[in-house]
């Protein structure tokens, strides 16, 4: 109760900071209840600051060519500058959004701020006299708008919230009437000059005196400046800002538990503020960068360069003509963003957004193809002006429906306007000096049409946020009391695991209801406390994981909580996806596939069974019948030393044979045939696979409706349990037998897809029974107790049980916690046939197409896969119906079969798939083989550490393989000659050869294990062996690296002069071997890839050379949990160089196969050249012809130097693999084409070769 009441307080704060922005339920200062009238008041503060902040920006328009003058340069210098500012724009979001991120009670502040500096700056602008000092005075210009831009926009956010979108259109008119007023303040100091240049050529030039007018904006910005400052101590009333407390009783805590979970709770709230931004900064960012460059350099194009294109132009207009159209200019800018606010009540923003776009950029097509006169100026400016300037603020407003616009998002907002008006100012001035006047429309109807574009991906981006991430948007009402919205915004929650090594405390917290799986997992690390940071959990609630946020999910599983009432959630590690092990090929549909064990068996089309090894690449033996294969079962499995392996094989033959193999002859022979059937045998089942089962039989079913039981043992016997007691001697030992059906079952009316023996009530003594699923759309169960004779057993054989499902059934699968059928109309059914009424579980609709098989995984109750006709394999969870685990991809045909048999004796679990594109697959889970190599001086104690270390893990970790690759052991085989009372160390070490020969067979050894492990349960590799060479251990991470594995090292950090007394004691090495040895080592350098991770471990001081004692125990254990957090549990998926996976190589005599080619393609080419012909074509291959008119002589040595050029070719191609297009040719006439396409596509190259 403590935890929990402080966790509420503390979120009741960040709700009214953080929390409540993040969901748009209200804001840190100004929340919805604050007075409408104060908000009004803020807004209008605002507005009067952005109207100073358009008169100081765009007073710089109509004096540009007095800038011209006084610095005596032309229109792309002064473009440069105005770049600068731009640059300084970018600088001033940088800060603005730090600023009014972190200090959000003082954005107001900040926006004064920047007044007083775009005063200072603009009031120093007519002391600058070289373009250097300009550029530097409009940069910090720059940054007072870069400032004041990213701290107002989030702050009239936090006012208005959703409802920005008229609001912004208010305050951003206030930038259009500054700059309305800008023009007419500078008319009044204009004077005109006359200048005489050296060839008494006199100009009148207009020059603008500016100290007085730029005075005047300075002291209005700083005055704006100290008003907003005042307005903006305007607070809702104080009831609605009282902080919540917590009573102090019973369940009141101390302050230092409280300071505690108020660290933790604000860590989780920061990481979900955090994660939420990054989402919308996913969504938006790039739309908003593109978006606002395109219209803010549209923008400073239009307003900058208008005065200059009027008057210096085509219509060649007088200067109080240009003055009047930037003055109109911008009074339709401020104007049409103040129409805009009642407009944006009645027109969704989305829309009124898109009809600005397309407005303003038909009327900059008009301003292009219009004639040049006053008239047509003022009439496409005006038209213009209505509909670009509203842009800017309903932007803002468009990015507000999905998201807060906070400091970041505004600071991105004027990167991209800084960006675009700082390359369009400066391509302007560029254009506009080189080409002439004249450009100016076009840069502007160029520029609004890009507009265009990046305006719909802007509308696009935030309605798929809002409809992924927001589905539920809609504030809450007003009225609602502050109290109970902080409660309805929050659940408390515990944590349970089954999992020990991941066990938390059950203490309630209080977390919010918004919460998604990323939000848990922050939570959950927080108290794991460093134990699984690299360690991915799923979560559940009612045993059904969690999906979206906890409140979508308890409304979709209509949950309702109590008041106070604590929530269960478990929380389980995340299941890797399977990997696909091998392909199995055949010449046709496969039609089944069945593992026991580690041996795998697969059925045909083509008439082949395949027998082979689950890890193998190559059948152990085929078998080649007259018949197409539709079913295969294994009924038992033996062993290489004793007992036959005995499978079933059925098909279109109507009968089923009955098999032996031995495994270590690798003989199989046919030990029956089981005749009775009348149609396609469509499945086997065997009762070995039910656990306590003394009964030998399996059954068939066909396509003649009926089911069968026939007898499972190999021995060649008198057929007396088939007929009723009456012996039979056989006429000939040298025929295969031939069986009846013990039983027949009849009921189905259509097809039976698949049998299957059924588990329930099970004893030694008993035959258990069968169930059913046929085309007739029921689900059987039958009794099939075949007693001692026929008669006993037609009295207690029959039909128990039937199901209507109201769907074709093509498979089944069994086990204890429900009958999981496969229908044609893409469901999977669970039945539980215990209830009465055979409850059944529905859904798991994922696949395009009926499916045709389906299996329970055998070691976890909750999961199974199905195969379907849409080409998918999937792994599912019965406790997430809504979509599958795992999408198994790789299939090109109907997936036809699927199975999970029990693991092997390894332990591993495999999940095979069969389909008619010829192929069946083998996926196994992810395995983890970390690579550890013990590296240190000699006798610093590795393989004391090694054995310790392995025998740990084991230890800890049941379900981890331990192998020790020992340098001694090595050793001893390569010097066998040498005594036993010697360490064989000391001759390898002292004879250069010996010692390459043996790090080269670690290497292997080691390269053997993890090769040969793949899809083994968990291994580490242990290497105790001296690994002093860094560039060995480089080696070692490279196979590591090719198989897909971790390496680590562990360095024994033992001083050398204990290093030294421990050696003297065991005389191990003599001391110039010891030396040599110490000298040699190249210490571990954790920074490089090869040795990262590194562990250090360190022998204590002890009474003998290496007893560990209390203290090593303890550090070897501290390792060890490390090993197994780091690498056994992690998820780290490694990806191996192109250097470290071995290529395929071509066929031993193809470099033959390609001289052979080219010689039979020369000779035709000079035989063909001797006659006259002008073309060339191969033999059998009348479509490949060469052109000899394309080259006047193809001579003996261009063709040999040809020849070579084509051997070079094919190499690149051998060395870069089988895939290639040049290694898929093999035959002759393969390569013969493929060495004539060569001559006629370099055929100018072989010209220059002459």
């Amino acid at each position: 109760m403590c935890f929990r009441s402080v966790s509420c307080f503390i979120f009741d704060r960040l709700d009214m900071e953080q929390e409540a922005d993040r969901n748009n339920q209200g804001f840190s200062f100004y929340n919805r209840k604050a007075d409408f009238g104060c908000r009004v008041i803020k807004t209008v503060a605002l507005f009067l600051c952005w109207c100073c902040l358009g008169l100081y920006a765009e007073v710089l328009g109509p004096s540009l060519q007095t800038y011209i003058d006084v610095t005596n340069s032309n229109t792309e210098q002064i473009g440069t500058c105005l770049s600068m500012r731009e640059l300084g724009m970018f600088f001033g979001s940088l800060v603005g959004a730090f600023l009014a991120d972190r200090f959000v009670r003082w954005r107001h502040f900040v926006v004064a701020g920047g007044l007083v500096l775009g005063a200072v700056t603009i009031g120093a602008v007519p002391w600058c006299t070289t373009v250097a000092s300009l550029s530097a005075t409009l940069f910090f210009s720059g940054c007072a708008h870069g400032t004041m831009t990213a701290s107002g926009n989030p702050l009239l956010n936090s006012i208005w919230l959703e409802k920005s979108g008229g609001p912004f259109n208010f305050m951003h008119s206030g930038y259009g009437v500054g700059a309305s007023v800008a023009p007419g303040l500078l008319a009044s100091f204009t004077f005109a000059q006359e200048k005489v240049f050296a060839n008494g050529t006199v100009v009148k030039n207009r020059i603008i005196s500016l100290t007085t007018p730029y005075f005047i904006v300075g002291g209005l910005c700083c005055g704006c400046a100290c008003l907003f400052c005042c307005f903006s101590f305007c607070q809702p009333s104080k009831e609605e800002t009282t902080e919540a407390t917590i009573s102090k009783g019973e369940d009141s805590c101390s302050a230092e538990e409280f300071e505690d979970v108020k660290v933790g709770v604000k860590k989780f709230a920061l990481l979900q503020a955090l994660a939420a931004q990054a989402r919308v900064l996913l969504y938006v960012t790039v739309p908003i960068f593109l978006l606002y460059a395109a219209l803010v350099g549209n923008e400073r194009v239009f307003s900058k360069y208008l005065f200059v294109f009027a008057n210096e132009g085509p219509a060649h207009l007088p200067e109080s003509d240009c003055f009047l159209l930037n003055s109109v200019y911008w009074i339709v800018f401020a104007l049409a963003r103040v129409v805009t606010v009642p407009v944006s009540l009645i027109v969704p923003l989305p829309i009124l957004f898109a009809i600005q776009l397309v407005g303003a950029w038909a009327m900059a097509l008009g301003f292009y193809l219009a004639p040049s006169n006053r008239t047509v100026y003022l009439a496409f400016t005006v038209c213009f002006g209505l509909f670009k300037s509203p842009l800017f603020p309903t932007g803002l407003g468009v990015v507000s429906m999905a998201s807060p616009v906070s400091g970041v998002i505004t600071f991105f907002v004027n990167l991209g306007s800084s960006v675009g008006a700082s390359a369009l100012q400066a391509v302007g001035g560029m254009v506009l000096n080189r080409q002439g006047r004249q450009a100016f429309p076009l840069l502007v109807m160029i520029s609004a049409l890009v507009l265009i574009f990046f305006g719909v991906g802007l509308i696009v981006t935030t309605y798929l946020y809002r409809k992924r991430h927001r589905p539920n948007s809609e504030p809450k009402p007003e009225s609602a009391d502050l109290t109970n919205r902080q409660m309805d915004l929050h659940v408390q929650v515990s944590f349970r695991t089954r999992d020990d090594r991941y066990s938390v405390p059950s203490h309630p917290i209080s977390i919010p209801r918004s919460s998604n799986t990323d939000d848990l997992r922050n939570v959950l690390r927080e108290l794991l406390k460093g134990r699984a940071d690299s360690v991915s959990f799923d979560f559940l609630l009612r045993n059904e994981f969690i999906e979206g946020t906890l409140d979508e999910f308890l409304l979709k599983k209509q949950i309702t909580l109590a008041s106070f009432e604590v929530i269960e959630i478990e929380f389980t590690v995340r299941q890797d996806a399977p990997e696909a092990l091998s392909k199995i090929a055949h010449e046709d549909f496969i039609s089944c596939v069945r593992r026991r064990e580690n041996c795998i068996i697969t059925g045909s089309y083509d008439g082949t069974v395949q027998l082979r090894d689950v890890k193998g690449t190559e059948p152990i033996f085929t078998l080649t019948l007259e018949e197409q294969i539709k079913t295969a079962e294994w009924i038992k499995k033996g062993t290489v030393d004793s007992d036959d392996s005995i499978f079933a094989t059925g098909g279109f033959g109507q009968f089923v044979r009955l098999w032996a193999w031995n495994i270590a002859k690798t003989y199989v022979e046919c030990v029956a045939v089981c005749r009775g059937h009348k149609e396609t045998i469509m499945s086997l089942a065997s009762s070995s696979t039910i656990s306590g089962c003394n009964a030998d039989l399996f059954a068939s079913s066909s396509y003649d409706s009926t089911i069968k039981v026939w007898s499972a043992n190999t021995d060649k016997t008198d057929l007396v349990m088939e007929t009723g007691g009456i012996s039979h001697k056989r006429k000939s030992e040298d025929k295969i037998p031939v069986r009846i059906p013990r039983v027949t079952l009849a009921g189905h009316r259509n097809m039976v897809s698949r049998v299957s023996w059924y588990l329930e009530g099970v004893t030694s003594t008993t035959v258990p029974k069968l169930i059913s699923c046929s085309w007739d759309q029921s689900i059987r169960l039958w009794d099939v107790d075949t007693g001692s004779g026929s008669q006993t057993a037609a009295s207690k054989c029959g039909e128990v049980r039937c199901i209507m499902v109201g769907s074709a059934l093509h498979d089944l699968s069994v086990a204890s916690q429900g009958i999981l059928v496969a229908a044609s109309d893409n469901k999977v059914r669970i039945y539980d046939l215990r209830a009465k009424d055979a409850l059944a579980q529905i859904g798991f609709q994922g696949h395009d197409g009926w499916l045709t098989s389906v299996a329970w995984a055998p070691h976890r109750a909750d999961q199974f896969v199905t195969g379907s006709v849409d080409k998918i394999v999937k792994l599912w969870d019965t406790r997430r119906t809504s979509a599958p685990l795992f999408d198994l991809m790789g299939h090109q045909d109907i997936v036809t079969a699927v199975d999970w048999a029990p693991p092997d004796k390894d332990g591993q679990h495999y999940i095979l798939s069969a389909s008619a594109d010829g192929t069946a697959k083998v996926y196994t889970a992810g395995s983890v083989m970390p690579l550890l190599l013990l590296c240190g001086y000699p006798c610093s104690g590795k393989s004391l550490v090694a054995t310790r270390l392995a025998g740990l893990l084991r230890g800890q970790d049941p379900d981890c393989v331990v192998e020790v690759i020992s340098e001694e052991t090595i050793a001893r085989a390569i010097s066998a000659n040498i005594s036993g009372e010697q360490d064989p160390r000391v001759a390898i070490f002292a004879n250069v050869s010996l010692e390459k020969q043996l790090r080269s067979q670690i290497k292997s050894q080691t390269d053997r294990i993890l090769s040969g492990k793949k899809g083994s349960s968990a291994l580490c590799v242990l290497v105790d062996a001296n690994n002093y060479i860094k560039g060995y251990r480089y080696e070692m991470y490279c196979v590591a690296k090719a198989t897909r594995q971790q390496q680590a090292i562990v360095y024994c950090t033992t001083p050398e002069a204990m290093c030294r007394a421990n050696n003297a004691q065991t005389a191990r090495y003599p001391e110039e071997i010891f030396t040599d040895l110490v000298n040699r080592f190249e210490r571990p350098n954790g920074t490089s890839r090869w040795d990262n991770p590194l562990y250090e471990i360190c022998l204590p001081k002890a009474d003998g050379p290496f007893d560990p004692g209390e203290e090593f125990k303890q550090l070897v254990e501290d390792l060890a949990s490390r090993v197994i957090r780091d690498l056994l549990q992690s998820n780290v998926e490694v990806k191996p160089n192109q250097s470290t996976v071995p290529s395929k190589s071509a066929a031993a005599d193809y470099i033959q196969t390609v001289e052979r080619a080219t010689n039979k393609v020369i000779s035709l080419i000079l035989t063909a050249q001797s006659r006259g012909d002008e073309k060339v074509a191969l033999p059998n291959q009348e479509d490949v012809v060469l052109q000899l008119a394309d080259q006047e002589t193809w001579t003996p040595a261009i063709l040999a130097k040809a020849k070579r050029h084509f051997f070079a070719f094919v190499r690149s191609g051998l060395g870069a693999g089988a895939d290639t297009r040049v290694t898929r040719r093999t035959s002759e006439d393969e390569i013969s084409a493929l060495f004539v396409r060569f001559l006629g596509t370099e055929a100018q190259q072989l010209a220059s070769l002459t």
